[in-house]
């Protein structure tokens, strides 16, 4: 974390040693002017280390240009997102590294280096043997993020253990494509816009969604997000993932386990996470005795990734997994499916909100392939796989307004060159998926929203491996497809259905505004929808 448990146990040691030595040096007999310059310069040399050890990296990477750490934590107590921390304080780093494409700062597993340099990007992520998935990535403690992002999991599981919970996903993930669910749900969304009049905060709307989208492609359980957003289980999920990312707590772990009784609210979180994880758990084991009786006749691309799972298991084709590990599995997969792909359509909104002629043009195609008549049409996979400028849209979107701004950490396995810079090892290195996907040497006016960058006859090898909102490697996230499919459905649904306009007085009338921590999105937009059926 950004404040570590070490840095506090070097305050205490500090603290201690400036008590002893004004102890011991007052006892003396020296001149009182010289116990003073004594004191004083031992005082000032403890507390500059102590600020060394907080605000600035560790002396073998002083090398490479650094953000101080200390106005690391200072603006994200005030409340800046990542978005706003990259334009302020790391894209100026980054541009005193030159040609390298690397810089230091503190994350939440400790000092890192961040890297954005492509070709360096393809070495940290293709030599797993170098730069194996750093172990305790979400930090360590009974946090409440680890709560949620629980050991083990495909999500924190390093080197071969984690092959087995991805050779058990893997075969749900590749036979799951269920835009049935994900077009049904579009009809809940339109039925949930058309009771808000012409105004409706979409961000909020799309969450619901997604998470409605999540549990059902997850293991089959519409939780009506959409419908009822005082929902048990929206109340518990949105509690505990706004709970997880507290500045406060997130900045400073020990706030959340050694002294949590001091924060009431606090210990109740924890509390309700027991509750929330005992719902998924009775699920499992529904479907686990379900299995026993006879396999579904449910469409296999309609199917739940639960029961996929549980099938490709019992087919002896995937891993077979623990009830406690199939829970952490389900879990990441609401976590790193959820809010992902909700902030990703609440940034297309937006962009398609802004320019007008990008979204008469994506209603064009949507027409074309799914025709204008009065009602609404669900595409097949093929249908939404086929549509080149919907592609091109979601793609664009992806790079300009990601919702993942970096990976997780890998830790460097033996002292290793990493372009012209020796990282010892131990060293914790991460891949800037915002830095990369804005840099204008790649990317020509990167914070434009142009998706002609992504028409066949732009691609080029130097894009393509510069585009990685899914991460890369063999670490790649497994639902990729899925969330495509997703936003392929609700896009083409919505246009046919819909044009929007940015509601009067909006603060993203200039530019985008964004809310989160490692996953970020539009904060609070509302749009002015016009039905066309």
């Amino acid at each position: 974390m950004l404040v570590a448990e070490n840095s506090q146990k070097l305050i205490d040691t500090a603290t201690k040693r400036v008590i002893e030595l004004y102890d011991r040096v007052l006892r003396s007999q020296s001149n009182k002017r010289t116990v003073q310059l004594v004191a004083g310069a031992a005082t000032a040399f403890i507390l500059y280390r102590v600020y060394a050890v907080i605000a600035l990296p560790p002396i073998a990477l002083r090398g490479l240009p650094y953000v101080n750490n200390l106005r690391v934590i200072w603006t994200t107590l005030r409340g800046d997102t990542p978005w706003v921390q990259f334009k302020k304080l790391y894209a100026p780093a980054l541009a005193k590294s030159n040609e390298r494409g690397m810089y230091v700062r503190c994350g939440r597993v400790g000092w890192c280096v961040y890297v954005e340099n492509p070709a360096l990007i393809k070495k940290v992520l293709l030599k797993g043997e170098l730069f194996p998935r750093a172990e305790h990535s979400f930090g360590e403690g009974d946090t409440l993020l680890n709560g949620m992002i629980r050991h083990p999991s495909i999500l924190t599981e390093p080197g071969e253990k984690w092959k087995k919970h991805r050779k058990a996903s893997s075969p749900a993930f590749h036979r799951a494509m269920p835009v049935n669910i994900f077009g049904h749900l579009v009809q809940n969304l339109f039925i949930a816009i058309e009771k808000n009049s012409n105004i409706v905060e979409i961000s909020g709307l799309l969450e619901r969604f997604g998470f409605d989208a999540i549990t059902s492609a997850g293991f089959e359980y519409n939780a009506n997000a959409i419908g009822d957003r005082d929902s048990e289980w929206v109340k518990l999920y949105t509690d505990l993932k706004d709970g997880a990312f507290s500045p406060l707590f997130f900045l400073i772990p020990a706030f959340d386990t050694k002294y949590r009784h001091l924060f009431p609210r606090r210990v109740q979180l924890h509390q309700d996470l027991k509750r929330f994880i005992g719902k998924i758990e009775d699920i499992i084991v529904k479907k686990r005795a379900q299995l026993l009786q006879g396999r579904s006749q449910v469409d296999e691309a309609e199917k739940d990734l639960c029961t996929l799972m549980l099938e490709s298991e019992a087919d002896g084709e995937g891993s077979s997994l623990s009830n406690d590990e199939l829970l952490n599995d389900l879990i990441a997969f609401i976590l790193a499916g959820h809010d992902t792909t909700a902030n990703a359509l609440s940034s297309a909104f937006y962009y398609l909100a802004k320019d007008k002629a990008i979204q008469q043009k994506l209603r064009a195609e949507a027409i074309e392939y799914l025709g204008d008549e009065s009602h609404d049409v669900i595409p097949t996979v093929e249908q939404s796989k086929a549509m080149p400028y919907l592609n091109m849209v979601i793609r664009e979107t992806l790079r300009v307004a990601g919702p993942a701004v970096w990976t997780s950490p890998r830790t460097v396995a033996e002292d290793t060159e990493l372009g012209d810079y020796l990282l010892p090892k131990g060293t914790h290195v991460i891949v800037d998926i915002l830095a990369l996907q804005h840099d204008a040497d790649l990317w020509p006016e990167p914070y434009k929203f142009d998706p002609e960058r992504f028409a066949p006859e732009n691609k080029s090898s130097k894009t393509a491996s510069s585009w990685l909102p899914f991460g890369g490697g063999q670490h790649q996230c497994a639902g990729m497809n899925m969330s495509l499919a997703e936003q392929r459905v609700l896009l083409s649904m919505m246009v046919r259905k819909y044009e929007w306009d940015l509601a009067p007085g909006s603060p993203h009338q200039n530019d985008i505004v964004m809310s989160g921590m490692d996953i970020i999105g539009p904060k609070d937009l509302q749009l002015v929808f016009k039905k066309r059926y």
